[in-house]
C-alpha cells in the first residue's frame, strides 16, 4: 500500500532520502542537463522583471538556483522534510542566492493565494495518488495568466522497467501516469497547455540508485555508473548544443506539463 508522502512515514522516508543524497549533489541544475525544459522555459517564462517563482518540494534547491541565475526570478521554496530543508538552505547559501525558504506542508502552509507568477515542481506530483488535489493547490497559488510548470520522472518506458527492477523503495512511493492526463485536467480549469509530454531525453537510468552500501564507496560507485553517466552526458550536450533530439515515452527521462492559467 502506498503511503501518503505527508504522513509520519513519508517524512521519515524523505529524511532518509536526503541524508543519503547529501554531499552528492551539485549546487545548480545546468541548462544542458534539462535541455528540453530549458528551451521551453526560454520561450514561455514571463519576460517582466521581478518574476515570483515558488518551487514545491524544493530540496535540494538546485532548481531555485537555476531560476534565479537563468531568469533573475525572486525564488521561494517549500520543503516538507527537515533533512531536505537543511540541504536546500545549504545549496542556496553555496550559490549566494537570497530566497524565501519554508519548512512545512504546502497544503496547509499559509501562502497568499493568487500571488505567484510561476508555480514549479520537479519530482513532486508523482508521489500522490490524488493528483487533482495537488494541482488544485498549485492553481490556488498561481495568479491569473501565470505559468504552471510540473515535471516528474518518466517511468513509462525503458527507465520505468529499470526503476521497477532496481528501486523497490521507489516503486512504493511513485505513481505512473502520462502528461496527457495532467493536460486534460488543466484544460477543464481553463488553462492553455503550452507543452505536455516527454522531455529531456534520450536518457538511460543506471541500476544502482538505491544501493546504500555504496554510499561511501565513491570510486566503486563511479566505476559502476560510469558508462551510463558518460552516455547520458554526451546525449545531453548533443541535445543542448547541437540539435534537439527526439523525445519519447520510451527513452526520455522526464514527463512534464507547461500551461498558462486563464485570466478570467
Amino acid at each position: 500500500m502506498k503511503h501518503d508522502p505527508r504522513d509520519a512515514v513519508g517524512r521519515r522516508t524523505w529524511n532518509r532520502h536526503w541524508e543519503f543524497q547529501k554531499g552528492r549533489l551539485k549546487t545548480s541544475i545546468s541548462p544542458y542537463r534539462v535541455p528540453a525544459l530549458h528551451r521551453l522555459l526560454l520561450r514561455f517564462m514571463p519576460k517582466t522583471p521581478g518574476v515570483k517563482v515558488i518551487e514545491i518540494g524544493a530540496s535540494p534547491g538546485r532548481f531555485m538556483v537555476y531560476f534565479a541565475e537563468q531568469f533573475g526570478c525572486e525564488v521561494t521554496g517549500i520543503e516538507y522534510s527537515p533533512a531536505g530543508y537543511a540541504l536546500m538552505l545549504r545549496t542556496l547559501a553555496q550559490a549566494g542566492i537570497t530566497a524565501q525558504c519554508h519548512l512545512g506542508d504546502v497544503f496547509t502552509y499559509e501562502f497568499p493565494e493568487g500571488s505567484l507568477d510561476v508555480v514549479f515542481s520537479a519530482g513532486f506530483l508523482e508521489h500522490f495518488e490524488n493528483r487533482t488535489t495537488v494541482l488544485a493547490r498549485m492553481d490556488a497559488l498561481l495568479k491569473p495568466g501565470g505559468l504552471l510548470v510540473v515535471t516528474w520522472p518518466n517511468l513509462l518506458g525503458l527507465n520505468g522497467r529499470i526503476f521497477r527492477l532496481t528501486r523497490p523503495t521507489g516503486v512504493r512511493t511513485h505513481h505512473v501516469f502520462h502528461a496527457g492526463e495532467i493536460r486534460q485536467r488543466l484544460e477543464k480549469w481553463g488553462y492553455a497547455p503550452l507543452y505536455a509530454g516527454p522531455m529531456n531525453g534520450p536518457f538511460l537510468m543506471h541500476p544502482w540508485g538505491e544501493v546504500r552500501c555504496l554510499k561511501n564507496q565513491a570510486t566503486l560507485r563511479l566505476l559502476m555508473a560510469g558508462p551510463f553517466l558518460v552516455l547520458n552526458r554526451l546525449l545531453q550536450l548533443l541535445n543542448f548544443y547541437v540539435v534537439s533530439l527526439p523525445e519519447s515515452d520510451l527513452l526520455s527521462s522526464t514527463q512534464g506539463v507547461i500551461a498558462r492559467k486563464g485570466r478570467s
